[in-house]
């Protein structure tokens, strides 16, 4: 109860001095009977636009990046279905001031939610942004193109989702299906033969007792993409790789996949359901030994 009431009081705080800031418009300030900090938030996120004159914020971009910051800050105490009506609704009435500035939305969203230095990186949240402009006809059609690329790769690599399908060549020559791929945990490994961190990571999961006794149960198989053509300096390094690994290349896949850099590591379920993105070596080997002691008990 004390860190509830604690987090209340940072909350109220962080309104005041927004309101002292001089912001582009009045923000919304919660009711008092509402007692728990969802419902403050909720309140404030589905609200936060409704004394904005939204053709008008669009005369001071600065100010109205500001803004968009403030409102993004309180949804990650706010409900998912607070926080995507909200995103829908706002964009529903930029829609209506015209492409450019649903154009600059995007932008904005992206610098907030989406790129390397974005403040509070979130795919989830991008995502609403990203299909409202996308899906405006106004928009051009560079933007539009940009953006659905962006939002294949999100839909087909988000957390909770299934990984996408594709095809790639293996070390062997021949071609094989990811969908084919059958284990109770998939790990997705991409990387490239030139890049020490992925030799590293290579090294540590072919040495890993815990990973190694998985693999050999077959519940454990590890699929290593190169995302990139299968050259013959490719197939000479992919041979050095352990047998019981899939190693393929598949040049394609970052058009399908979110992979800012390599060693990139995700861990899927045995329907290929993606459980974690951009996992950490580190964390990758804490769980397997996790898993390898219950199976031994």
């Amino acid at each position: 109860m004390k860190k509830l009431l604690i987090l209340i009081c940072l909350f109220a705080a962080g309104i005041a001095h927004a309101q002292q800031q001089q912001t582009m418009f009045p923000y919304p300030t919660a009711p008092d009977d509402m007692a728990t900090l969802s419902q403050r938030c909720n309140y404030v996120v589905e609200h936060f636009w409704d004394r904005c004159n939204i053709k008008q914020s669009f005369s001071s971009q600065p100010q109205l990046r500001e803004a968009f910051g403030d409102w993004i800050k309180f949804m990650p105490y706010a409900s998912s279905d607070t926080v995507y009506m909200a995103i829908n609704a706002y964009m529903d009435k930029v829609s209506k001031t015209g492409g450019d500035n649903v154009a600059t939305i995007g932008r904005i969203a992206e610098s907030w939610l989406y790129c390397d230095t974005a403040a509070f990186f979130s795919e989830d949240v991008y995502l609403p942004f990203a299909k409202a402009v996308a899906g405006h006809k106004k928009v051009d059609n560079a933007t539009r193109q940009r953006l659905q690329a962006q939002i294949k790769i999100l839909e087909n690599s988000r957390v909770g989702a299934k990984a996408g399908g594709f095809e790639f060549v293996t070390r062997a020559d021949s071609t094989m299906q990811f969908d084919d791929v059958v284990a109770s945990r998939v790990i997705l490994f991409f990387y490239d033969p030139d890049c020490t961190d992925c030799s590293l990571v290579k090294t540590r999961m072919s040495v890993d007792f815990n990973l190694n006794q998985l693999l050999d149960g077959r519940l454990v198989k590890i699929v290593a993409i190169y995302p990139g053509e299968p050259t013959q300096e490719w197939r000479e390094s992919a041979a050095l790789l352990p047998e019981s690994w899939i190693v393929g290349a598949a040049p394609d896949i970052d058009l399908l996949y979110d992979i800012p850099t390599t060693p990139d590591l995700y861990y899927l379920d045995a329907r290929h359901k993606i459980l974690a993105k951009h996992v950490d070596i580190n964390n990758l080997l804490i769980g397997v030994q996790q898993i390898n002691q219950q199976l031994s008990k």
